[in-house]
């Protein structure tokens, strides 16, 4: 009783082995909308990923150090070009630090998901009636995440940013490594990091956010298949506990997310005098907005978890009343199975969360903060 697929009694999924036969083989969350494009930096597997991310953060932030060195371009004191950029603390937090961790993210982050979405049919939550329709979902859960349209719209969209950005954004508000001696045009190092240091950037940066969409749209997908759920499951999450160690999946991402706040906010203390305070709301903000847009795709399971906890009420009591003559009969065993199973369902959580997942995630964003600040005393938070 109390579950949906599943007979009456039953805590724990059925037995993989009883199920018929998922496909679950091949990458899933590790293809992203530009695969094609780390390809090219030869190599297999785990060895072309982080030459990618070597070889991008080179081509992005190289060049930016040379090319004001080679054109010579200087002025007095701290807006001389080469030691601008040399401490422009927010951009060598995008582009060593940001940069590759977001290509690196696809072997650690998105190999985490894929084992998380196989774990559904190893566990055996799928029913052998539900193994085509999960298999359907696993197959276009990979088209998704490599969608090679998506990321001609992506690469589009970093382009006219980057070319609005430009516009917009009055030359003088940019650093002194972006702009010609006296201001008035962009430099050649300016030219590079439009052309090609912010875009690949923004290119890594959007097919994570897609790939975040594509694992939302399977959670809500997967919330929505007939499977083998058991509301008195001792995880308090009729089995689907496993989905909620997905926020501390996406702690490479959270750190990344954290890296950039670090360096903007290195960049207002170091160079405008900022001060800590002045930057308190924004920093709180970053950690709200990374926690919520890593925790909230697991609300997809709320509905599914819902009905599943009143089924199980319901049949609960109705159980109850029909064993209360064994219950008056001082019959201890059967008492306690009763109240253990009363516990769990009635403790069901309806949303799969783990805290602590969460205060694994939440830190990160805290502690670039705190080490970025110039203060002793801010240094110890």
């Amino acid at each position: 009783m109390a579950t949906s697929q599943a007979r009456e009694g039953d805590v724990t999924p059925a037995p993989a082995a009883a199920m018929a036969p998922v496909s679950v083989a091949g990458r899933i969350f590790e293809r992203g909308p530009f695969d094609r494009f780390v390809g090219l930096f030869g190599g297999s597997g785990e060895r072309t990923t982080v030459r990618a991310a070597i070889g991008l953060a080179v081509l992005a932030w190289l060049p930016l150090l040379l090319l004001p060195a080679w054109a010579g371009g200087s002025s007095s004191g701290a807006e001389m070009p080469l030691r601008s950029i040399l401490t422009d603390y927010g951009a060598l937090a995008r582009y060593l630090i940001v940069l590759p961790l977001l290509v690196v993210a696809d072997i650690v982050v998105g190999a985490r998901l894929t084992g998380i979405a196989r774990y559904f049919v190893e566990s055996g939550l799928v029913p052998p009636q539900s193994a085509g329709r999960f298999e359907a979902l696993l197959a276009s859960t990979r088209a998704w995440c490599g969608s090679g349209w998506v990321g001609v719209c992506i690469a589009a969209l970093a382009c006219l940013l980057v070319a609005a950005l430009h516009d917009v954004v009055p030359i003088d508000r940019f650093a002194a490594w972006h702009r010609m001696p006296g201001g008035q045009a962009t430099s050649l190092a300016g030219w590079w990091h439009l052309a090609v240091s912010a875009p690949l950037l923004l290119l890594f940066a959007g097919g994570w956010l897609w790939r975040l969409l594509a694992w939302t749209r399977f959670l809500w997908r997967a919330a929505h298949l007939p499977l083998r759920l058991a509301a008195a499951h001792p995880d308090l999450s009729a089995g689907l506990k496993f989905v909620a160690f997905s926020v501390r999946d996406f702690a490479p991402l959270g750190v990344a997310v954290g890296v950039v706040f670090a360096g903007a906010a290195a960049n207002r203390i170091v160079n405008f005098s900022a001060t800590f305070a002045s930057l308190q709301n924004v920093a709180v903000g970053v950690l709200i907005g990374v926690l919520a847009r890593f925790g909230l795709p697991l609300f997809a399971f709320t509905g599914r978890l819902l009905r599943e906890w009143t089924m199980a009420v319901h049949a609960f009591n109705d159980q109850a009343r029909l064993d209360e003559g064994m219950l008056s009969a001082s019959d201890f065993s059967a008492a306690t199975d009763l109240g253990s199973y009363a516990g769990n369902v009635y403790g069901m959580h309806l949303v799969p969360l783990d805290l602590k997942s969460f205060v694994f995630l939440a830190p990160r964003p805290r502690r670039r903060w705190c080490r970025s600040s110039s203060s002793p005393r801010r240094s110890t938070c």
